[in-house]
């Protein structure tokens, strides 16, 4: 894999070349398998020999590996080819009951090896291991020994566990019948047999196996009831009641009938019931059975309660009979269902719905453990009653993002134990409109002065879709300062104390405003205020000619003025005036600045004193001066040395030839012997007619020049005999800076809608640069842009610049003289797309539901005979059909309606270079084949779809990995059961952040299935 490093166009379609594979992923990966194949671990699991075994992958060979559970810790190195695993020895989970409670836990482990590469990675656990907190359970028929009434009746089996959680399946063995039920909140259990069912199992003794285990898979120890049923046996037995033997409040509404049998017990014998106070009486009948009917007023006067029912009979030799069952009456106190507000104000806004949100509600009188059903749209969901009355359910984003604006259906149905049933229903409203906040410039540049701090500052802004007087906040050095949208238009305004921004640092500041939209939404801002105002500019002007003195040869001489700042910018200008002439001279990196006065402009200066004063200030508009007084003596007897190459600079191209040395003298007679030397070497010059006089530095010499500072000396003997000196240091400069342009537009290809709106060129430079210009040459048109302090600089090119140049390459020149006047250039080509290769999209799209407002291409059946480009390729179209070459091509598609797309041989991208276009990888099948990477394009609203079969099918090789990129907002459906896929890690390819999907269909080390998709794309599995 190999990083994408260039693009080109031809036929005005993008193709991009990749250097040696497909690409490089930069960052480490590390992946925890999956543990004890669930990542629960029960007690079982824990106290294998020899332990647990926690395993995975790695992109970092032989390197060392960590993995912590709680507080233990175990190391590894990972093999040849990334593979791991450590072992937590058995009994460590389990023993000494307490060490590792049961509950949640997260193992994490980290990777580092020698290079620095390192990687962390995570994984939930769930430990049901510890020794201590085994479960246990039990249960059976109320009664041992059941007589012959009891075997004719329904029975109702209970039982109890500890440490099993609510909800765990409890199975029962009864004759060769299985049944089933679950634990409730408080650990126990109900199943309840017919009559029929009863009456089936053989008379005699009989077992009743129980199992059950926690969520963990520990089992209880299997539970065997022995039970009798004794037909010989005479008795009386009341048959479930309700089907239950729960009374609710519809069933209370009727008269409630409670019947048995009676077992050798004659017909006609009188039977009694008594329910609370109330009595009843009945007769066996000629089968056996009796009924008594309960009115309903009798039901609903007795409310909500828990009693027996006892019926009483005598057998035939006038033994009494009798037998009780516990009833449960809930007829006054039934279910309640309530809704809390949907995402805290039942409004669903863009931010909301972007990510999971808990729908949450109340059921009163109704048990722990009763399911709350729950339809939101066309979407279901199920919660569970807590000990509180409580409930919630998580409500995926991928579920909530598919709500438009406007009203969503809510309804909700809970029963209680009893049956009693309660219904709820309301209403969310989604608002996907987004207002907006912004920030005017601070201090009118986001730069605060000395001056300006001093006073206090008025930050402002504007909103819209904000309400009138909406609170908003605004923070600066930790400091909340409140304020809310004043007017109509949506302005805000606040003003921060003269005192408040003199605890403000030098430096950047960050200023944060938020505030939220009539949606919901929260509308952030930051801005970064610069302070200037502790640290304050300085400027000095350094000594002119050496002694501040100009003598008669040099008023004849360019003067260098230079000076120094401190707490200045570089690229500040620094201006000097001079006898009524204002000169300027540009602050460099390390705070330096020069300018020369021309010979013509200091013989102007005049016998006597002269003041220079300079003045500049930092980017704030802090101010520093500075001045100084010179004294001209034009007639006063002197020697001088102009400016070496203009500047006292030599760059590179000045010493690779010979250099000229000049200067004058005053009061020195004609032909007098100057003596120069220069970096060791000695040369002599004649002193001319006018008194100047000029020598040259050998071509050999001045490559024998180092970098860095040299120093010129010159000595001439007077016309009065005083020896009369004069020297100059020079500065031997012979590097270029560097200068690079990044990818204009992301790709050296400008569109036809971004030569319309304008873009930018932008590159960096030496940072010794900062403050000079970069000159740029475009199509014969120049801009310029100054090197920023830290290197960079950009151009704008204004709109429209491009609007008249026809479709092909643009020649661009960049050029970065430094004040040597060193020269680095870069000369590249830009490619101009041309409107003309944009076709309209077919009518009838199937796959594709929208095509771009100015597509790039679309190879239709309609185009027969056509000749389009795609992949950089010219095609004559006559089926629809296209095919890639051996290259790396980008094909843009506007239209499903094409036969058959084929990438070819390369990494080959799919690009959908419109908007609202929807494709469905799924529905199309082969017409599209050999694409490495589908990229949605930038606009944010482009979605595809696809499945196992074709992330594994769609590339040349199995092997290859595809990926899917585009703006935020783009959207990928996995298709699949809505489940089966899962992220598994995140990689880092050409400077962005992927996830990885992995079809579960697939074992955790097969990832030939894997899909990488660019984080911000929005992924829902259907």
């Amino acid at each position: 894999m190999s990083t994408i490093n260039s693009s080109a166009r031809e036929g005005g379609v993008l193709f991009s070349q990749l250097s040696d594979g497909a690409i490089t992923a930069a960052a480490a990966t590390l992946v925890i398998n999956p543990v004890a194949t669930d990542d629960m671990i029960n007690f079982a699991e824990a106290e294998a020999e020899p332990g647990i075994t926690v395993s995975g992958t790695s992109s970092l060979a032989n390197a060392d590996l960590t993995v912590t559970l709680g507080s233990g810790s175990y190391t590894t190195q990972t093999d040849a080819s990334g593979g791991w695993s450590v072992i937590i020895p058995s009994h460590t989970l389990s023993y000494p009951a307490g060490a590792y409670p049961d509950g949640n836990y997260t193992l994490t482990a980290s990777v580092a090896d020698g290079s620095g590469n390192s990687q962390v990675a995570s994984r939930a656990l769930y430990l049901n291991s510890d020794g201590g907190s085994l479960p246990s359970g039990g249960g059976g028929f109320e009664n041992s020994v059941n007589n012959g009434a009891e075997h004719r009746v329904g029975q109702t089996i209970n039982g109890w566990t500890t440490n099993v959680e609510a909800g765990q399946e409890v199975i029962l063995h009864i004759n060769e019948r299985v049944y089933t039920t679950q634990v409730q909140a408080d650990g126990s259990w109900q199943v309840i047999l017919s009559a029929e069912e009863v009456a089936s199992l053989p008379n005699g003794t009989g077992n009743l196996w129980i199992t059950v285990t926690d969520r963990a898979g520990n089992p209880v120890e299997p539970a065997i009831a022995r039970f009798t049923f004794e037909d010989s046996l005479p008795g009386i037995a009341i048959d479930t009641v309700a089907g239950d033997n729960i009374i609710n409040s519809a069933e209370a509404q009727g008269d409630v009938v409670i019947q048995g049998i009676a077992h050798l017990v004659a017909a006609g014998t009188p039977v009694t019931l008594a329910l609370g106070s109330l009595s009843y009486s009945t007769q066996v009948q000629a089968d056996g059975s009796w009924s008594v009917t309960v009115p309903a007023a009798d039901v609903q006067a007795l409310g909500d309660t828990q009693l027996a029912a006892v019926v009483e009979t005598t057998d035939e030799f006038g033994n009494p009979l009798s037998d009780s069952l516990q009833l449960v009456t809930d007829i006054i106190d039934t279910p309640q269902l309530y809704f809390d507000p949907f995402a805290g104000d039942d409004v669903l806004n863009v931010q909301e719905q972007a990510t999971d949100q808990y729908f949450t509600g109340h059921a009163y009188f109704v048990e722990p453990g009763q399911i709350v059903t729950l339809h939101l749209g066309n979407f279901t969901y199920s919660a569970v009653v807590d000990t509180f009355e409580s409930w919630s359910v998580l409500i995926p984003a991928s579920d909530l993002g598919q709500f438009s604006t406007g009203p969503v259906d809510i309804t909700a149905t809970v029963a209680d134990r009893a049956g009693n049933t309660a219904f709820a229903e309301g209403s969310l409203y989604v608002n996907l409109n987004v207002g907006s906040l912004t920030l005017d410039p601070i201090a009118g540049d986001n730069q605060l002065n000395a001056a300006e701090g001093a006073q206090d500052l008025v930050i402002s802004g504007d909103t819209e879709g904000v309400p009138l007087g909406n609170g908003v906040n605004v923070i600066l050095n930790g400091k909340i300062y409140f304020t809310s949208v004043i007017n109509d238009a949506g302005h805000w305004s606040v003003t921060i104390p003269a005192a408040d921004l003199a605890q403000l640092p030098d430096g950047p500041n960050t200023v944060a405003v938020n505030t939220g939209d009539s949606a919901g939404n929260s509308l952030d801002i930051t801005q970064t205020l610069m302070v200037y105002q502790d640290n304050l500019p300085s400027l000095r002007i350094n000594p002119v000619s050496g002694d501040n003195v100009l003598n008669g040869a040099e008023v004849q001489s360019d003067q260098i003025i230079s000076g120094t700042t401190r707490h200045v910018q570089s690229g500040q200008t620094v201006e000097l005036e001079a006898d009524g002439v204002t000169y300027s001279a540009v602050v460099q990196a390390d705070g330096r600045w020069s300018l020369i006065i021309p010979a013509e402009a200091v013989a102007d200066f005049g016998n006597g004193r002269e003041v220079l004063r300079a003045s500049v200030s930092d980017v704030a508009g802090n101010p520093a001066t500075a001045s100084r007084a010179i004294h001209v003596h034009s007639h006063r007897d002197g020697l001088s040395i102009d400016p070496v190459t203009g500047d006292n600079l030599i760059n590179a191209s000045e010493a690779d030839g010979a250099i000229a040395l000049s200067g004058h003298t005053e009061g020195v007679a004609r032909g007098a012997l100057v003596h120069l030397t220069l970096n060791g070497q000695h040369y002599s010059a004649r002193v001319g007619r006018d008194g100047s006089w000029s020598a040259r530095i050998p071509a050999a010499d001045a490559a024998a020049l180092e970098e860095g500072t040299a120093t010129l000396t010159a000595h001439v003997r007077g016309a009065h005999g005083r020896m009369l000196c004069a020297r100059a240091t020079l500065t031997v400069d012979l590097t270029a800076p560097s200068l690079a342009l990044a990818p204009v537009t992301g790709d050296n290809l400008i569109t036809l809608q971004e030569a319309q709106a304008g873009f930018a060129l932008t590159g960096t430079a030496s940072a010794a640069a900062a403050g000079l210009l970069v000159m740029i040459m475009l199509d014969g048109v120049s801009y310029h842009a100054p090197v920023q302090a830290d290197g960079s600089w950009t151009a704008a090119i204004p709109a429209g610049a491009l609007a008249d140049q026809p479709a092909g390459e643009l020649p661009l020149a960049i050029s970065l003289s430094d004040l040597a006047g060193n020269l680095a250039q870069v000369n590249s080509v830009l490619t101009l797309a041309g409107a003309e290769e944009a076709r309209a999209p077919a009518a009838d799209e199937s796959a594709l539901m929208a095509a771009p407002a100015a597509a790039e291409v679309a190879a239709t059946p309609d185009q027969a005979e056509e000749t389009g480009f795609i992949g950089g390729l010219r095609l004559e179209s006559v089926q629809g059909e296209a095919v890639g070459g051996s290259g790396d091509d980008t094909l843009l598609l506007t239209s499903a309606e094409v036969a058959h797309i084929d990438g070819g041989a390369g990494i080959d991208t799919l690009l959908l270079a419109g908007s609202d276009q929807h494709l469905d990888l799924a529905a199309l099948g082969l017409k599209i084949e050999h694409i490495e990477i589908v990229d949605l394009g930038q606009s944010g609203s482009n979605s595809l779809a696809l499945g196992l079969h074709e992330a594994q099918t769609l590339k040349d090789t199995p092997d290859e990995s595809l990926l899917i990129k585009g703006a935020a907002g783009s959207q990928l459906n996995l298709v699949g059961d809505g489940s089966l896929w899962t992220e598994s890690g995140e990689r880092q390819l050409d400077g962005l952040l992927f996830d990885v999907y992995h079809n579960s269909a697939l074992e955790s080390d097969n990832t030939l299935g894997d899909v990488l998709v660019q984080q911000g794309i929005v992924v829902h599995q259907i």
